[in-house]
């Protein structure tokens, strides 16, 4: 029974990508005249082709297609965890809509 790292790195990989794309984002959109976006910028940019270039040596597709492939398939992942996240979201939201040990009648 041998444990299969390619699955595991490549769902790593495409969530590496799928964060750094949002910190780019966040990056521009919350742009001033005090913020110094050059270094977070860099790292992002220098993340996706490091993973990029990790994913291209691991398939035989080309770069972009096996980007696309294991952004893709992280993009599944997440979608595929959204009813658990949003089952304990309920579950939170239920327990603070209802509390314990507060009564509408207080003891005299």
């Amino acid at each position: 029974m041998t444990i299969e790292l390619l699955p595991i790195l490549e769902a790593f990989s495409g969530g590496i990508i799928i964060s750094s794309l949002f910190f780019i984002t966040h990056i521009f959109s919350s742009i001033n005249p005090y913020h110094k976006p050059l270094f977070p910028l860099a790292s992002c940019i220098s993340m996706i082709i490091f993973v990029a270039l990790i994913v291209s040596s691991t398939s035989d597709e080309s770069v972009i297609t096996s980007v696309r492939i294991v952004t893709s398939d992280a993009a599944l992942g997440i979608i595929a965890l959204l009813p658990l996240s949003l089952a304990i979201l309920t579950y939170f939201l239920i327990g603070q809509t209802f509390p314990k040990g507060r009564s509408g009648h207080e003891p005299q």
